[in-house]
């Protein structure tokens, strides 16, 4: 894929997820805030990063993402 298409990309990305982002989550009696360690290619370079995904779990027993965050690894801030 050329840049222009990998931005494109990126803004359609964005603008799709801009509702799931600003949604009504309702309630959730239990959350499970799972951890892990992923690598990312960011302008040609792989680094570690830090992935904390969020998890609720409704009444029902259902499970639902609530919420996603990457971040460099506390060793890529040096």
């Amino acid at each position: 894929m050329s840049p222009a298409q990998v931005s494109d990309t990126s803004k359609k990305l964005d603008e799709g997820f801009e509702p799931w982002r600003n949604r009504d989550l309702g309630e959730f009696p239990y959350l499970i805030l799972k951890d892990g360690n992923k690598k990312l290619r960011q302008s040609g370079i792989v680094r570690d990063v830090a992935v904390l995904t969020v998890v609720g779990i409704d009444r029902q027993g259902n499970r639902r993402i609530l919420g996603v965050s990457v971040e460099l690894k506390e060793t890529e801030l040096y």
